[in-house]
């Protein structure tokens, strides 16, 4: 039941990658927040149920986005890795820290997003309106961030109790 909610969020933060809102953030539109989940995985699951969801997620974006392969799938890789290590030295469920390590986390991937186009030299007016997107994204990100987690969380609790109190019932 745990992973159908995860694999239900997953979906959830992809297709609000690719949707744009308007009312939103001008511009380029909404940042990617599948960092957020990366982080609530990193965090709040099992290594191995939260290794196996940010390769599909990884995947998916890799697939649906006109990047370069495999591109995603390194970013929430070490995303992952780097913020599973966190919970061994901080107290990870305090709002300040989840508010920080998510804007972290979006800065980190979208720099490691816009690295290519940079790379690339292909839009030669792109540093300042893309500086002022990763700065937006960030904001978002830190403002966002913990509410979202910590939402992920919940719902993850309450499958769980869910779960569980069937399982005694039945």
């Amino acid at each position: 039941m745990i992973a159908l909610y995860q694999a239900a969020m997953a979906l959830l933060f992809i297709l609000a990658s690719f949707v744009r809102l308007p009312f939103f953030l001008p511009g380029r539109g909404l940042a990617d927040m599948n960092a957020l989940f990366v982080l609530y995985l990193a965090y709040f699951r099992p290594v191995r149920q939260g290794a196996a969801f940010v390769c599909a997620v990884g995947i998916a974006m890799d697939s649906l986005s006109a990047g370069p392969f495999g591109l995603h799938l390194v970013v929430y890789l070490f995303l992952f890795t780097v913020f599973r290590l966190a919970p061994r030295y901080l107290q990870v469920k305090n709002a300040l820290f989840l508010a920080a390590s998510s804007a972290l986390a979006v800065l980190v991937e979208e720099g490691a997003l816009a690295f290519p186009v940079l790379a690339a030299g292909a839009e030669p007016a792109a540093p300042p309106e893309l500086a002022r997107h990763i700065f937006m994204s960030v904001l978002f990100a830190g403002v966002v961030g913990w509410p979202v987690i910590s939402a992920l969380r919940a719902g993850s609790e309450k499958v769980s109790a869910w779960r569980t109190a069937r399982r005694t019932t039945a």
